[in-house]
């Protein structure tokens, strides 16, 4: 896990230049001076929950410690983060995260992300690689949990949302990324979906 004083550490820059992402079809530019400040904010407070500190411990654990006052980098673009296995580090849209909790939700995943290239080296550019990751991001991040109370009333009808919320995310993120249909990506995220649902590494189920 990344020390204390590690958060405090000079704030992330947004890239000098628009990069095109690893990811395809993709494109990320500076953001806005207000929306790097906020970004810049926000991303302090997330480095401190929970589930934030649970996952960058796991990466070191794992052999894969990441430095935080340089792996994240805001940015303005069309989603709300991306992880960029080619220039290992995590883009945070500043312009689409607009709660302190989004930004936990969005670092969260993008560490499953970062989490699942460390332990197996994902290729993202093959579709049930890219699926099995965002099944498994969108599952434990956060993406589709809902409230205690729900679950607690209806835990059967609690679970069936929460997995086709689950195939629903990963399905819109792996045609993005790709530049699938969506008829094409469900069938891909279908294909791999019990398996890597049942995938809950780091965590010892879903959180």
């Amino acid at each position: 896990m990344a020390e204390a004083s590690a958060t405090a550490a000079a704030a992330p820059q947004a890239s000098a230049e628009p990069m095109t992402h690893a990811e395809k079809n993709i494109q990320f530019k500076p953001c806005r001076p207000e929306d790097q400040q906020r970004g810049e904010r926000w991303l302090q407070k997330s480095l401190k929950a929970p589930f934030v500190t649970f996952m960058l411990d796991a990466l070191r654990t794992a052999g894969c410690e990441k430095d935080v006052s340089k792996y994240f980098v805001l940015n303005e673009c069309a989603m709300s983060g991306a992880y960029d296995a080619e220039r290992d580090e995590i883009v945070l849209c500043a312009n689409n995260i607009f709660t302190p909790e989004n930004m936990t939700r969005v670092v969260t995943h993008e560490l499953i992300h970062a989490f699942d290239d460390c332990r197996a080296k994902v290729d993202f550019q093959d579709p049930r690689h890219l699926a099995c990751t965002e099944i498994r991001a969108a599952s434990l991040s956060g993406d589709c949990f809902f409230v205690q109370e729900n679950f607690n009333r209806l835990k059967f009808a609690w679970k069936k949302q929460h997995q086709n919320c689950v195939k629903r995310r990963a399905s819109m993120s792996v045609a993005m990324v790709l530049g699938l249909s969506r008829s094409e990506a469900d069938a891909v995220i279908e294909d791999v979906y019990d398996v890597c649902f049942k995938d809950t590494a780091p965590f010892e189920r879903i959180p």
